[in-house]
This record gives C-alpha cells, structure tokens and sequence, in this order.
C-alpha cells in the first residue's frame, strides 16, 4: 500500500503540468467529510475543490510534519460556504498545506483571493479532531466566485430582506454574470426565487 502511494506521489511531483490528467481518477472528498471523519482517508490521495482565501502566515506545527520553515499554509473556502453570507466569509472552512520548492507551492504562492483550485491532496495528520492536508498537485479553474459577485449577492440580500424584490433581482442577476461554479449558481437561483412580488 505504501509503495503504490509513494509511486502516485512522485508520479505528481515530477508531472510538468501540475493535476492535468490525475484528478478526474481520484476519489474525490469535501473539507467537510475530512472534517467529520479526519481518519477516513488518512495516507489516501484524494482530490479536493477550494476557493482560496488568503495565506497563513505563523503556525504552531505541533506534533505534525507542517513546519513554517518546509510548508506553506493558506486558508480557503469550502464549496459549501456561501460567500455573501458574512458569517461564512469571515471564516474560510479550509486550512491547507503545500511543501516549500514544489509546483504547487508556486501555483499557491501566485494565488489571487477568490481563486478556485482543485488539489491532489493527502491528509497526513490529524490534531484535535481536525485534519491536516497537503496539497500534492493544484490546478487553478475557470469557475469562481468573485468578489464583485459577492458583493452584489449582499446587496441583493440587503434588498430582499426591505423587500425591494425588482433592486434584489437585478442585484442576484449581476451576481450570476461571472463563471460561477454549480453549486454558486443554484445558491443564487434559490434566492432569485424568493424575489417574487407576493400576490
């Protein structure tokens, strides 16, 4: 078992296009399930969707091999976090890792806030229930939720909540205008729904 792991992961970090053909074959995982179950894929490579955030610049590495001098940290959002809800905003679900010198580092490294990712990755470690995972390979995806559609969400919501449903409307469909991922633009959908003039 560990030979074939070892073999995936140099095979990853010798590949010149970082995740070009490994993700679609590797069993995909949320924060969320990592969270729930940090044991259920421990040493297993999986792929995982994240928006980024923002980097973590100090760290106490505990008892684990995340050290600040060799790794990178970086906090994301999950794709279950609604952005325009300033709860979620406030606290990207998503704590992850990347070794210094790698591809990935360097991909991490020229990240933009609100940038989308899908990572190989691995969760080595666990510490008070929460898993610790390295990113292994990243690649950067056309679908994400900008910061001009968060904002225009917020103010949709704003005007949902006064009732001022055609300004809510308008606000969502701007929202929606950007290369929102799925789950983003159903979210949205929903609350275009609600802008309905009640009878």
């Amino acid at each position: 078992m560990e030979s074939i792991l070892l073999s995936a992961l140099l095979h990853l970090f010798l590949t010149p296009i970082p995740l070009a053909a490994e993700a679609p074959s590797l069993p995909v995982v949320s924060w969320e399930e990592c969270t729930a179950r940090p044991d259920l894929a421990l040493g297993e490579l999986r792929q995982m969707v994240v928006q980024y955030a923002a980097p973590i610049d100090e760290w106490e590495p505990y008892l684990t091999r995340y050290s600040p001098e060799a790794y990178l940290s970086l906090r994301a959002w999950s794709d279950s976090q609604q952005l325009w809800n300033r709860a979620d905003y406030d606290a990207p679900a998503a704590r992850l890792f990347v070794r210094r010198g790698t591809m990935a580092a360097r991909l991490v490294q020229d990240l933009q806030p609100h940038d989308r990712i899908v990572v190989a990755c691995v969760v080595h470690d666990q510490f008070l229930g929460r898993p610790w995972v390295e990113i292994i390979s990243a690649r950067r995806m056309h679908e994400y939720v900008p910061e001009g559609s968060v904002l225009h969400a917020v103010n949709g919501l704003e005007f949902l909540t006064e009732g001022v449903f055609d300004l809510a409307r308008d606000q969502f469909a701007r929202a929606m205008e950007a290369p929102l991922p799925v789950h983003a633009r159903n979210a949205l959908a929903r609350l275009v729904s609600r802008c309905e003039v009640p009878e």
